[in-house]
């Protein structure tokens, strides 16, 4: 099974393009306002630190970034 899918995606797409620096798509996310309303302290990675929290805060910490992500998707 995990092979058949694995050529229909092969089918599907000739490339992928990955963007990490800004050269195609300048990324609009407040950072600094993430860690702001998640209560994470400046330079400190945000997703390790949303890792990290006990699973009662994560789920919503995790909401509260996707929520930044999609304001920052729209701008």
């Amino acid at each position: 099974m995990m092979n058949r899918e694995r050529d229909r995606l092969k089918r599907q797409f000739d490339g992928v393009i990955f963007d990490m620096d800004g050269t195609i798509v300048e990324s609009m996310i407040d950072f600094e306002a993430i860690r702001a309303e998640l209560g994470i302290e400046a330079g400190k990675g945000i997703l390790e630190t949303i890792e990290s929290m006990p699973p009662s805060r994560r789920a919503e910490a995790h909401r509260k970034l996707l929520a930044h992500e999609l304001s920052a998707c729209r701008r």
